[in-house]
């Protein structure tokens, strides 16, 4: 029994694994082997999307195809004998499904042939639906269609403007219409049940300071107002909240704006907000070139760093400078070995070089992302330094919220 890690199957040497596994599992298919063939140059035109079971070789695939109205269709979901225990399906399945999540998507279909009721348990034991009953490829054969609706969740940086903007457009369905004051007031708009409705809405990102009865007061009664009034701030007064009740004006504080989003945003300025990675040049260019992107960095995980934190990168002589960041999506951390068999095929590093770096670390974690933000001009260690006070250029620093609005301020 082997166990397995799931990612995204990018190179030409994964996606001729991939092929071969397709092929191997001999579906009878009217035309199977061109099926095959059409699959594979769609995943390398980008028109599908491929997954896979990783260990010593492929040990499983996912392949999934997204639709005009934004339904992902599971083309093709197998798991090698020998991958089929330690919760290897369970693995790639979780791993699919959270990526069409952070993609947006919100429904994922499958079907299966209804002789195949272990599939279709299996399915039916994650979460999914039954649809539909029927012979949906003229094969003479009957299938289930599986339907499982996936959460709406936020992707991206802690940044209050940003996801209070997110609530009113992804969740809500206004549309923005006009930046009325920087960062502060905008005008949105909805249709709905023929009715136009226009929306207000008043953000407050400033941390550590309760939004007072006279501060909404002053936003409510500034001439901006038109439609429905929304206020999206951290915190309120008791005062405040009793105006909103009075005035119909809908408060979004930072408990309702976590449910909402589905992150665990900080309550101070002086909380965590991420960390910089020190890298040298050469690794930075290798992780820029990558689709598949981890830093690994020893030492166990930075208290107060986590999934949905920046990461910035500081390059070493002769840059000596943030040249780059991106939002942290997963860490793990553990043994130099069991790190590297899960992140290897990601990482900057080859082997030998990662057997030099981690050569007396007990401890290694990894840094998974999915995109890199290039910053067009260099942030070099004297601005940083002037920015942020002090700043360790050899081994890096975890950084506060505040920390990172001011570094964000000057890119």
């Amino acid at each position: 029994m082997a166990e397995g890690y799931p990612d995204r199957i990018i190179s030409e040497e994964e996606i001729q694994e991939l092929e071969e596994i397709l092929l191997s599992q001999d579906l009878h298919y009217p035309d199977y082997a061109d099926w095959v063939e059409n699959t594979i140059r769609e995943i390398k035109d980008g028109k599908k999307r491929a997954f896979g079971l990783f260990a010593e070789k492929l040990g499983g695939d996912g392949v999934i195809r997204v639709t005009a109205s934004g339904t992902v269709e599971l083309k093709n979901f197998y798991i090698c004998p020998e991958f089929r225990k330690e919760g290897n399906g369970s693995k790639l399945l979780d791993y699919i499904e959270n990526y069409c999540i952070e993609q947006g998507y919100t429904q994922i279909q499958v079907d299966a042939y209804v002789s195949e009721i272990d599939t279709a348990r299996f399915f039916l034991k994650k979460g999914f639906e039954f649809q539909s009953r029927g012979d949906f490829y003229g094969r003479g054969k009957e299938s289930y269609l599986l339907i499982k609706r996936l959460p709406v969740r936020y992707i991206g940086e802690y940044d209050w403007v940003a996801i209070s903007k997110w609530v009113m457009e992804c969740l809500w369905g206004f549309q923005h219409e006009k930046e009325l004051t920087k960062r502060e007031c905008y005008l949105y708009k909805k249709f709905d049940n023929a009715m136009d409705i226009v929306a207000t809405v008043f953000m407050d990102e400033e941390l550590g300071k309760e939004v007072d009865r006279g501060r909404l007061q002053s936003l409510h009664e500034s001439g901006m107002v038109k439609g429905v009034p929304f206020c999206f701030a951290p915190f309120f007064t008791d005062s405040a909240k009793d105006y909103a009740n009075e005035k119909g004006v809908t408060l979004i504080d930072c408990d309702k704006l976590e449910e909402l989003s589905g992150l665990s945003l900080p309550k101070s300025p002086e909380e965590v907000a991420g960390l910089i990675a020190i890298i040298k040049p050469k690794y930075l260019n290798n992780l820029l070139e990558k689709k598949d992107r981890v830093y690994l960095r020893g030492g166990g995980i930075s208290l107060g760093v986590d999934h949905g934190q920046v990461l910035l990168f500081y390059v070493t002589s002769p840059i000596m400078g943030i040249k780059g960041y991106t939002i942290i999506k997963n860490l793990s951390s553990g043994e130099p070995n069991d790190i590297w068999k899960k992140y290897s095929r990601q990482s900057a590093f080859k082997d030998d070089e990662y057997k030099t770096y981690t050569e007396g670390k007990s401890t290694v974690t990894a840094y998974s992302f999915e995109e890199i933000k290039e910053i067009p001009e260099c942030i070099d260690l004297e601005k940083i330094r002037e920015v942020l006070g002090s700043f360790n250029h050899q081994a890096g620093q975890r950084i506060t919220v505040s920390d990172w609005e001011r570094i964000r301020g000057i890119m």
